[in-house]
């Protein structure tokens, strides 16, 4: 599946880079289940 989507994301990273400055990903720190944490990253 994320291999179908790789196309996609890369277009995504792309426009981000060009339409403003800074990164193209952020990264969160969220609590999951039963309090766990873990680390997301995500297009800004």
């Amino acid at each position: 599946f994320l291999l179908l989507l790789t196309p996609l994301l890369l277009v995504v990273a792309i426009i981000t880079k060009f339409s403003s400055s800074g990164p193209i990903f952020y990264v969160q720190e969220r609590l999951g289940y039963k309090g766990k944490r873990f680390t997301i990253i995500k297009f800004r």
